[in-house]
């Protein structure tokens, strides 16, 4: 599989924390795809998927949001939640292309959530949603003792480190990807009480937002995901008002891009953008 070239770029976020910005290569022709990346994870993990859709025209960026990948500040710490999303439009306003190109937020996990919020906020810069493993719902997460610790210590001890593991084999079955996971340096699982709450409080907003959404949603789903429950993307894609397509990839896990099956999704991805924009 072809894998386009990256390159980085540095900007700026609303208070100043430097952000690290992937840009891989692609002709000049349909649009911008940004990724806005899962929890723990970063935007140089898509050359795969920058490789597919730049023979469609498509230019994809990954942005390193705050805390994590190369950008600074401590990992996976926030007092609000809307930190993430004024990082995202440090990057549209870095990469926003031309009027008549279309700028395309592929978020995974909770970079969809973060993507729901600020198509909400700034729906005039975005023309369509890819939204891979949504984290619409994630009570199953926070039940009994856990979510009492949970909301407990956001305000007791909100950036206390409670964990750093990140399990590979909990996000895809592809023993390689599992292997790579494993060895990326860039890759973390730092969890604070007040990132949990922050997320979980924002992505139970983001099922009642959906029907603000005038653009285009491909939401991409496991029904086996061990991370989100999936009934949270039903629930958004339900209230969606406009074009909207669901797709469900039974016996996957969570990181569907970076899964056995991946090129299954890609597919979808690139037939999806064909059919409403057409090629470069």
């Amino acid at each position: 599989m072809f894998q386009a070239e990256i390159r980085g770029r540095k900007l700026t976020g609303a208070d100043g924390l430097q952000l690290h910005l992937h840009c891989y290569t692609a002709p000049s022709g349909r649009g911008d795809v940004l990724v806005i990346p899962g929890k723990g994870e970063h935007g140089g993990r898509y050359a795969e998927l920058a490789g597919v859709l730049e023979p469609l025209g498509w230019r994809l960026w990954g942005l390193d949001l705050r805390g994590q990948g190369l950008s600074d500040g401590p990992r996976s710490r926030v007092a609000r939640f809307v930190e993430l999303v004024g990082d995202v439009h440090a990057a549209v306003q870095m990469i926003r292309p031309a009027k008549d190109r279309p700028l395309i937020l592929l978020g995974y996990s909770m970079g969809a959530a973060v993507a729901v919020h600020y198509t909400v906020q700034y729906p005039a810069n975005v023309q369509g949603l890819i939204l891979v493993s949504p984290c619409f719902r994630i009570d199953h997460r926070l039940k009994g003792i856990y979510g009492l610790a949970a909301h407990l210590g956001s305000w007791l001890i909100p950036h206390r480190v409670l964990t750093t593991g990140y399990d590979p084999a909990a996000v895809t079955t592809d023993p390689l990807e599992q292997q790579r996971i494993a060895a990326d340096p860039l890759i973390d699982g730092t969890t604070r009480p007040r990132f949990v709450i922050e997320l979980h409080r924002a992505a139970r907003r983001c099922v009642g937002m959906a029907a603000e959404i005038a653009s285009p949603v491909l939401t991409l789903i496991s029904p086996t995901d061990r991370i989100v429950d999936p009934l949270g993307a039903h629930d958004f894609h339900q209230n969606l008002k406009g074009d909207r397509l669901l797709v469900e990839y039974p016996g996957l896990r969570h990181d569907l891009l970076h899964e056995r099956e991946r090129e299954r999704v890609q597919q979808d991805i690139t037939t999806w953008l064909t059919g409403r924009w057409g090629h470069a």
